[in-house]
């Protein structure tokens, strides 16, 4: 089937074509020839003058396109509401956080040898959320109407105080989330964190016994989550943004509900075992070195992760976009996982020393200040009351206001 073969060996980069002609007919004794165009040596080929036009060619091109997009994205889109439109986001910082920490914190006690008791597992979390959360609904249900006075104060605050007294139960056993959400709205966060922990032994315990299970769990998890989203979008007509009063039905369908932020839990928890792991092996001595290639190419995923998930309502904020089902729920699909994902990579490499800039990691140093944590020990509490201070303030308006960037970020 071949009727010619081709040899390839190393020499000197002294040696000619012919020198090898040579050598090869007196091993072989036979007619050898060698063509000088298969002579590779490294050397350094300088660029002809048609290359250096191409490439000044391509640089233009390339210099006018970053020119045009830059002009377009300025002067069709306002930024600064991009970003207020996609505050939803920053919630799912919370939801990642807490998936991390538990998932963390459970396999190091699983190590350290403590015995998994799931009553006590559950009871140690609903004792440590409800005290608080339970005295704000009572405040809510019998002394929120003295608190301020106005014009629109009875009107809004004697439904809210009611529906407090009749519906304050859901909030104690949290399933405000699924049921009429009036008295503290905030609580839908709460509401979401406390039953993802109570299916998470789901995933803990295939991930303490049996890791390889319990990554496959949290993998077809996640998946579940977004077709849960892309589902409940495309079937309520959900766009990711609009100024047609859409809002409304976006929050009840699909921003409270625990089943559309399962995905940045369950990455939370895959986070927790990742750097449960990470630290393991540290004490076991055994080293995890990532390259430099490794840990840049990380931190491009971050930022274009991180900011991508932002820029993906851009085209949803356009007055003149119509809605198109497909586009609008694979967005609410995808941004999510993919923004718990930008913030997994952050979070693990400033714990694994990779923290950005320096060795020391300047990021990381940030991050760790002690200021965060003490503003940390009023997170819960800052939780369970604001709503009801700005609802407090917003009710007892007595003059006009008028809508501006400041207020919408205040309210």
């Amino acid at each position: 089937l071949f009727d010619k073969f081709s040899w390839s060996i190393c020499i000197p980069s002294s040696c000619r074509p012919t020198d090898v002609e040579n050598m090869l007919r007196s091993n072989f004794n036979s007619v050898i020839s060698v063509d000088p165009l298969t002579c590779h040596i490294k050397q350094h080929v300088p660029f002809t003058s048609t290359e250096w036009t191409a490439l000044g060619i391509i640089i233009i091109f390339a210099v006018i396109v970053i020119i045009s997009t830059v002009y377009d994205l300025t002067m069709t889109a306002n930024w600064k509401h991009l970003f207020l439109t996609n505050g939803a986001l920053q919630m799912d910082i919370y939801f990642v956080l807490s998936g991390m920490l538990l998932s963390y914190l459970f396999l190091r006690e699983r190590e350290l040898g403590k015995q998994f008791s799931l009553w006590r597992f559950y009871l140690y979390r609903y004792l440590r959320v409800t005290p608080a959360l339970s005295i704000i609904v009572l405040v809510n249900a019998t002394l929120f109407n003295r608190l301020g006075s106005g014009p629109i104060w009875e009107q809004n605050i004697l439904n809210k105080q009611d529906d407090c007294w009749y519906y304050g139960w859901t909030l104690l056993f949290f399933i405000r989330n699924y049921t009429k959400p009036h008295c503290l709205f905030q609580s839908w966060a709460l509401n979401i964190d406390m039953q993802m922990y109570l299916i998470s032994p789901l995933f803990l315990i295939p991930l303490h016994r049996k890791p390889k299970i319990g990554l496959v769990m949290l993998t077809v998890g996640v998946i579940a989550g977004m077709v849960s989203v892309f589902t409940t979008a495309t079937i309520n007509r959900i766009p990711v943004y609009s100024f047609r009063n859409m809002e409304l039905r976006m929050v009840k369908e699909l921003y409270i509900q625990t089943h559309t932020h399962v995905t940045p839990y369950l990455i939370g928890l895959g986070l927790g075992y990742v750097l449960h792991h990470y630290k393991r092996c540290e004490k076991l001595q055994q080293q995890i070195v990532f390259t430099k290639l490794n840990v840049t190419l990380g931190w491009i995923f971050c930022i274009l992760a991180l900011t991508s998930s932002n820029l993906m309502a851009l085209p949803f904020l356009q007055f003149n976009y119509k809605y198109e089902p497909l586009y609008s729920s694979i967005v609410l699909a995808i941004k999510r996982p993919i923004w718990s994902l930008g913030l997994s990579w952050l979070i693990f490499a400033c714990v694994a020393g990779y923290g950005g800039f320096s060795v020391t990691g300047l990021l990381n140093s940030f991050l760790s200040c002690n200021m965060f944590l003490l503003l940390s020990r009023f997170a819960y509490g800052t939780t369970v009351v604001h709503s009801t201070v700005v609802q407090s303030r917003a009710y007892s308006i007595k003059t006009n206001t008028y809508f501006s960037d400041f207020q919408q970020t205040a309210d």
